[in-house]
């Protein structure tokens, strides 16, 4: 079937007038013209081509002034009794008459089923979410012989009278059945009312033509985009996958051609819709892999009512700065898909899916006020779409089969719920009818295999080829205040079923307990639900994320530790933004006019519809600073960004990955022990001397036990029970550097921790310890981490700065040796090229004495092998220390990937806080290492998102230590040499059931309380507070209790200012309030969380909660946070000197654990804390 029959039922029209009030104007659509005529009896139908005619129509339509327009004008002005300027919502039957006609073909071919509007379902709003009810009216064109002589093709309008109703019909002859109201011309007796008008316009005159519609001003052609010289000719790079290949492609040229056709099109009137269609379905749509000839503009399906598409364009160029009315266009089953026709079932389009749009057309009924000129239009939620997608092709799609998981929660009778699915980063939106299709029960956790359709391109975003920097800031500037940024995520298409045995192994964490042969592979099952139960925290995660991008103004940069603090306020579109999504912590990139910067939040304060924010570049380069000092006043914009986690994807091992291992390998051991299985049995450990403590630092016999039992036994994994201050960072070090020194030559031994803090602090210690030839430490860091973290966090055996240190050494060493003319070793060369092309500061002016490599400086060569490569053949290491995720990026298939089987020992410290998923990864890659787990089970667990279902947290998160403690051998360490001893005994009884022990003297003087005025000397001081706390989204803060704080660490340190001092909160927003005063600059301020592991002089916490400690808040991070008694212990337990607590003592006492600690405390030791305040 041609083109224009397969459109024919769509574009058969009729227009339904009343006929009771005065024509509109003429510059109004023809559809609402008013014309009267005595209506004849009903005739015969017969086939016609309606696309031709309908053309000729709008061809009329052009010339206001021809005999049509003129006839028209005469109605308009002399309307008969009975005429309408109302449109009804019903259709009529197409009707092709002539006095004589053969008999009428099949309906099936003619019939125009007609819109119910009881059944119409509402649009979504270009701008809104409100949506409006479409009316659809048909247009009925008639052939018809005249009997004055010669036989001229006409069009007759049909008009038809108000009293008319819709009637079911059947049409002689037909092959289907007619499913839709359909309405006839009535000739009915003289005594009705007066039949509907009709006029007649005759296709044999050709000068007739409909008026133009009058478009606003700024729907004008032009030569030029008016931000076109802020764009390259060069595209530059093509990426690989094809949707965003072709998106690449586009030019700022290509838009604006779009952008005037736009214009022509938008003069057209377009005929009032047909029947509402459900279209047909086509089981496997084409799609495009290449940019077509004809040019267009890529759209993104962003929204859907269940009948129509909302699309949006997916380049801010096409509709900003002067196009608003371009910002939505609609796709329905009239639109034409170029490459899989006409009349396509609205469920053969995703969500996300990116259209090429060829050509559009006005909506049905859209008049000129309809067309949204201003951005306040497009956001308005009267506002109702004007562009329809006329022509279009689907770009190639991207697909992934995975393992589904649905989400806990879900809205009540919602259409759609959310999954989340192995190897993808976000929650994917899937329709309920398809668990029902494939009868699978629609409950939280369910588990299916799902096909899932993944979108290539987002909306709302900048050409590739625009201007970094200036030009690129100004775009961003001038329209994200405008946009409404909508992230479309994946979608599932269809599910299968997973059996009930595989569902029941991926639902729980203990998949080796209670094992048979007749279950599931248990390395099988804990790989796949542990890569699902980790993709479900990656998803959950990116769900908190706000992508609208913010246009604010650097109010102020201050310098913290030697570092830029950026102030600045936040709004948006609707009010003030979600505080909760715009946290302390949160990572966000700020686009200056210069360049793109990486930045965090410092602090967060809600005030008065907007977020006073202070942020922190991430980078600690010197240039950064140098940008800094220009931001004062400039105008930048904030975005967040979902969290790329590709790479974690790749990294997490595959099943074989294990299956390959030899059975009794130290990691498929723990695992097993760890996960239900078989424990591991303790072996008998002798009491050996250990030489390589610090000189007046002996071991404990608890200590000594643990580095016997770990490096002079063949444990697979043992846990050491390491409370706070019992010495644990320096019972690794004695471990690790007795292994390098004892164990095997040419093996690897590691050290890993959480974060960057807790490796320098092993660094840290090892480095106190005198340098042994035989050992040699290297801190494995990349150089863009290194240049991230703070200072304080850097050791000398970074890789970053430890490499240009050992090659320029060894080059020096070797120019010494060869001399003049003696060719030196190809490692030579290679290393100075590396120090030429990439370190040529570090050599300050020195130039080697050999020929062969002064010419390496002079020609400098392009190395033949990395720096990485060549700095592990110079150094050989044999002790590494790094954070889990640097150790699993680098053996993956990074430097030390051909390492992988000489690491030999891995001790983890914080190990309570080492998620499980982490583990199995890293064990992946280290399957000859035996395990060390030190920590303490009563501290804090890792951190799990609030959202994130309790099945995934005990698959992907655990409680790695707490469960090893029950199936490995546990040496315990209990000696505290941290704490002052009182200090020691409350977090005893408190929290160890009194196994602590001291080692520090009952005796000792306690400086920190005179300075403060405070007689009593007892370790534990309580500051009474009266302030009233106030919300920041899900957290709290507290200005008074704030200025308390500020004033004793004032104090403090005038009295002691070589002593560390450190303000740990419960609360982020409280620690980021804290962070924008002065005078906290040179202590510590950071939550409780964050503090783990750390140590100070002095500690102030501040626990910020002026209602019952023991509400139940659902607007809190977490239920009773601040009664977390690992919380708690963390917090009492960081102080070395002193501690201090600031409290509403009346909040407090709601509280168990609370009031428990009250006891342990003097009642000379609670002051009220306006005392310390001066006014």
């Amino acid at each position: 079937m041609s083109r224009n029959n397969e459109n024919k039922i769509s574009e058969n029209t009729h227009l339904h007038m009343q006929s009771n009030e005065s024509p509109p104007p003429l510059e109004r659509s023809l559809s609402e013209i008013l014309l009267e005529r005595t209506p004849s009896e009903t005739e015969q139908e017969e086939p016609m081509d309606t696309e031709a005619v309908l053309e000729h129509l709008m061809d009329l339509e052009e010339d206001p002034v021809s005999p049509v327009a003129k006839k028209m004008r005469q109605a308009n002005e002399e309307p008969e009794a009975g005429s309408t300027s109302e449109m009804t919502e019903s259709g009529v039957q197409s009707d092709s008459r002539t006095s004589s006609r053969a008999p009428s073909p099949a309906a099936s071919e003619v019939q125009n089923p007609v819109h119910n509007p009881k059944e119409a379902k509402e649009e979504p709003t270009a701008g809104s979410t409100s949506e409006m009810t479409e009316s659809r009216v048909q247009s009925d064109f008639r052939a018809s012989s005249r009997a004055s002589g010669t036989a001229t093709s006409e069009i007759e309008i049909l008009i038809p009278d108000s009293e008319n109703k819709a009637k079911e019909v059947s049409t002689a002859g037909s092959t289907s059945e007619m499913t839709e109201s359909r309405v006839q011309s009535d000739s009915g007796a003289s005594s009705r009312a007066p039949g509907p008008a009709v006029l007649t316009i005759s296709a044999s005159e050709p000068d007739l033509v409909l008026p133009e519609r009058k478009l606003p001003k700024n729907l004008v052609e032009k030569e030029h985009h008016p931000w076109e010289n802020n764009y390259n000719k060069d595209l530059g790079h093509v990426p690989k996958n094809v949707a965003k290949a072709i998106a690449a492609s586009a030019t700022i040229e290509d838009v604006q051609e779009f952008r005037n056709k736009s214009v022509q099109w938008a003069r057209a009137v377009t005929p009032s819709g047909g029947p509402t269609l459900k279209g047909r379905f086509v089981e496997e749509m084409k799609t495009i892999k290449s940019r077509p000839q004809t040019p267009g503009v890529i759209y993104i399906l962003k929204s859907s009512n269940g009948n129509l598409w909302l699309a949006t364009p997916l380049n801010l160029e096409v509709s900003h700065p002067d196009r608003p009315d371009l910002h939505g266009a609609y796709l329905s089953t009239f639109s034409e898909d170029l490459l899989n026709g006409t009349q396509l079932h609205h469920n053969n389009f995703v969500l996300g899916d990116a259209v090429y749009v060829t050509e559009m057309r006005p909506r049905p009924k859209r008049e000129t006020e309809d067309i949204a000129t201003h951005w306040k239009d497009v956001h308005a939620k009267e506002t109702k779409g004007f562009w329809d997608i006329s022509k279009f092709y689907i770009l190639e799609r991207t697909y992934k089969d995975a393992l589904t998981s649905r989400m806990p929660h879900n809205k009540k009778n919602s259409k759609n719920t959310m999954v989340t699915a192995s190897g993808v980063n976000v929650p994917i939106s899937v329709r309920i009818e398809l668990y029902h299709a494939a009868k699978i029960p629609n409950v939280p956790n369910a588990k299916a295999r799902g096909r899932i359709y993944l979108p290539s391109l987002q909306p709302g975003q900048p050409l590739s080829s625009i201007i970094p920097g200036k030009p690129r800031n100004m775009v961003l500037a001038r329209t994200c205040d405008k946009e409404t940024f909508t992230t479309v995520y994946p979608s599932v298409l269809s599910f299968q079923h997973v059996s009930a045995e595989e569902a029941e192994s991926l639902r729980h964490p203990d998949v080796f307990k209670d094992w048979t042969p007749q279950k599931p592979d248990p390395l099988r099952a804990m790989i796949r639900s542990t890569f699902l139960a980790f993709s479900g925290t990656l998803a959950v995660a990116n769900q908190d994320k706000d992508l609208q991008p913010k246009v604010t103004i650097v109010d102020n940069v201050s310098w913290v530790r030697g570092r830029p603090v950026v102030s600045c306020d936040i709004r948006s579109l609707y009010g003030q933004p979600h505080p909760e999504k715009w946290t302390r912590g949160t990572k966000l990139v700020m686009e200056t006019a210069d360049r793109p910067f990486d930045v965090e939040i410092e602090s967060s304060t809600p005030d008065l519809g907007k977020i006073t924010l202070t942020l922190r570049p991430m980078s600690s380069k010197p240039t950064v600073g140098d940008s800094a000092r220009n931001w004062k006043g400039q105008q930048v914009i904030l975005a967040q960004q979902l969290e790329n986690n590709k790479r974690s994807f790749q990294t997490f091992p595959l099943v074989r990955d294990f299956q390959e291992m030899r059975k009794d390998a130290p990691i498929r051991l723990l695992l097993e022990a760890v996960l239900g299985g078989n424990k591991i049995a303790r072996q008998e450990v002798r009491d050996q001397e250990v030489k390589v403590a610090l000189e007046g630092c002996p071991l404990t016999a608890e200590q000594k036990n643990y580095v016997n039992g770990f490096v002079r036994s063949n444990h697979p994994a043992v846990v050491a029970d390491s409370p706070f201050g019992t010495g644990k960072t320096y019972l690794i070090i004695v471990a690790l550097r007795l292994a390098a020194l004892e164990l095997e030559k040419d093996k690897l031994h590691m050290a890993t921790a959480v974060t960057n803090g807790a490796v320098a602090a092993l660094v840290s210690t090892f480095l106190k310890f005198p340098e042994d030839k035989k050992i040699r430490a290297l801190r494995v860091i990349s150089p863009s981490n290194h240049d991230q973290i703070e200072e304080k966090v850097r050791t000398p055996i970074d890789y970053p700065t430890l490499a240009i240190s050992t090659l320029l050494d060894y080059v020096k060493k070797v120019d010494s040796e060869t001399g003049e003319d003696r060719v030196p070793c190809h490692l030579a060369r290679t290393a100075v090229q590396h120090l030429v092309r990439d370190n040529a500061s570090a050599l300050d002016g020195w130039c080697p004495k050999n020929k062969e490599l002064q010419s390496v400086f002079q020609t400098k060569e392009e190395p033949s092998s990395s720096c990485w490569s060549t700095f592990l053949r110079i150094y050989k290491p044999n002790v590494l220390f790094g954070t889990a995720a640097s150790m699993i990026e680098f053996l993956y298939d990074g430097p030390l990937k051909n390492h992988r089987n000489t690491i030999i020992t891995n001790q983890i410290d914080e190990a309570s806080q080492f998620p499980m998923h982490q583990l199995i990864t890293l064990g992946s890659l280290c399957p000859n290492a035996r395990y060390a787990l030190i920590g303490d089970v009563r501290q804090l667990a890792p951190y799990a998102h609030t959202g994130l279902s309790n099945e995934f947290k005990k698959i992907a998160v655990g409680a790695l230590l707490e469960s090893a403690a029950k199936s490995i051998p546990v040496f315990s360490i209990m000696t505290v040499r941290r704490c002052p001893q009182k200090l020691t005994q409350v977090c005893s009884d408190l929290f160890y059931g009194g196994k602590l022990k001291s080692a520090r003297s009952s005796t000792e003087s306690n400086p920190y309380t005179e300075c403060l005025g405070i007689e009593s000397k007892f370790p534990i001081q309580i500051i009474t507070t009266e302030g009233e706390d106030q919300l920041a989204g899900t957290s709290r803060l507290n200005v008074e209790e704030a200025g308390i704080a500020a004033a004793i660490v004032k104090k403090i340190q005038g009295a002691h200012p070589s002593k560390t001092v450190a303000v740990l909160t419960f609360y982020k927003a409280q620690c980021g309030h804290l962070s924008r005063m002065d005078a906290l600059n040179n202590s510590f301020v950071g939550t409780i969380d964050a503090s783990q592991g750390l140590e100070f002089d002095v500690t102030i916490v501040l626990t910020t909660k002026s209602s019952d400690f023991n509400s139940k808040d659902a607007r809190e991070d977490q239920t009773s946070f601040v009664e977390d008694v690992r919380r708690i212990n963390v917090a009492l337990s960081r102080a070395k000197g002193q501690v201090f607590v600031l409290l509403n003592r009346k909040a407090a006492e709601t509280s168990k654990i609370w009031n428990l600690f009250f006891r342990k405390v003097p009642k000379g030791s609670t002051h009220q804390g306006s005392r310390f305040v001066q006014h």
